[in-house]
């Protein structure tokens, strides 16, 4: 009887050790599983941060080359004018760094490089200034120019933002017929103030009541170039433009305004084809290869003027023909990573005056998209 029982718990043991075992085994089984997956894990994210940091150096190689582009292009200016200074200095479309975009490979990273011209765009933190009392002003003609670049694409809104636009950077919170102050911001579904100031980034107009995406970006059934293209917050801060780099649409609003016909339409202006002025402009505009500074007179044979000569005045002061300040894009493809550098860089130019050892370029504003 005992020797029965004996048996009996031999068994039971043996099955309870068995159970024991195959809980084991799965138990192990789940860690190893576990164990591999989080190593693959940590494998997969350890690569995609290599091809991030890849991707990022490859990047910024992209902005050093566009900045040593840029001073290849200024040095070469002063060769060519033999006597250096800002007034050698000359910035048009036909020159190496403003093609379309240049390609170029940094191990297995693929960088695309542009450099655009901000000094070619309407510089909306120029059109409020302080007088010599302190006191806030309208510029007398940038606000004027602004208005004819919105009227001109009319066809993208029902009301001007021309109001909205001037209440965002002016100082006071005084609403204009159409634009819109602090009080309108906070009644929104997430809540701002208006900035009451100059623009830290152009992106701050798609926070502005009219400037939807469809204006700000474009849109492909209008031929029209995006606002972004056309307006800067980085271009020289009284307003002015280099005539040479200028889009089309904010040359014909500066010809229209800042000329001595101000007041005309530019077809008027233009029209008049027997005029000084039409004649001056034409060569203005045509001939992208203005090397003179406009500020100072021309001699009739000058090249690139066509033997126009200088423009009367004021129509000199809101033009100039080299530009400091350029953005550059640097979009990398590595493997399946993309990583865009945006960068605002302030070129001097006139480091022959002084310090030898000045600082050629430094980077007002610059941000990473990945």
């Amino acid at each position: 009887m005992v020797r029965t029982n004996f048996k009996k718990t031999i068994k039971k043991d043996e099955g309870v050790a068995l159970l024991l075992t195959l809980v084991f085994i799965v138990l192990l089984t789940a860690l190893v599983f576990d164990f591999t997956y989080e190593m693959q894990v940590e494998a997969t994210l350890m690569d995609k941060a290599s091809k991030n940091r890849e991707a990022l150096l490859a990047a910024k190689s992209g902005l050093a080359t566009a900045l040593s582009v840029l001073n290849a292009d200024l040095e070469e200016n002063e060769n060519q004018s033999g006597s250096g200074g800002s007034l050698a200095i000359y910035d048009n479309q036909n020159e190496p760094w403003a093609e379309p975009a240049t390609v170029m490979q940094f191990g297995d990273a693929i960088a695309n490089v542009t450099i655009v011209d901000e000094h070619g765009k309407f510089n909306l933190n120029a059109i409020f200034y302080l007088d010599e009392q302190g006191n806030e002003q309208i510029h007398p003609l940038m606000g004027e120019i602004l208005a004819l670049m919105l009227d001109n694409s009319r066809e993208w809104y029902d009301v001007s933002p021309l109001d909205a636009i001037l209440d965002w950077l002016d100082e006071d919170d005084e609403q204009r017929e159409y634009g819109a102050e602090t009080d309108y911001y906070e009644d929104l579904d997430v809540p701002y103030v208006s900035k009451n100031g100059p623009m830290d980034s152009i992106e701050e107009l798609l926070l502005i009541p009219g400037i939807t995406p469809e204006i700000y970006f474009g849109r492909e059934d209008f031929e029209e170039v995006p606002l972004f293209e056309l307006m800067t917050v980085h271009g020289h801060p009284e307003g002015r433009i280099n005539i040479n780099t200028a889009p089309e649409l904010v040359l014909d609003a500066f010809l229209s305004t800042a000329s001595p016909d101000s007041g005309k339409a530019l077809d008027d202006v233009l029209g008049e084809r027997e005029s000084d002025t039409y004649l001056q402009y034409a060569n203005l505009i045509e001939n992208k290869l203005v090397r003179q500074d406009p500020a100072t007179p021309a001699d009739s044979g000058d090249e690139g003027r066509g033997g126009g000569g200088p423009l009367p005045e004021p129509a000199w002061d809101m033009y100039q023909v080299y530009s400091k300040v350029f953005r550059i894009r640097s979009d990398v493809q590595h493997f399946d990573t993309r990583v865009r550098l945006e960068a605002y860089a302030y070129r001097q130019t006139d480091r022959t005056q002084g310090d030898p050892e000045r600082q050629l370029f430094r980077i007002i504003d610059w941000r990473i998209m990945q």
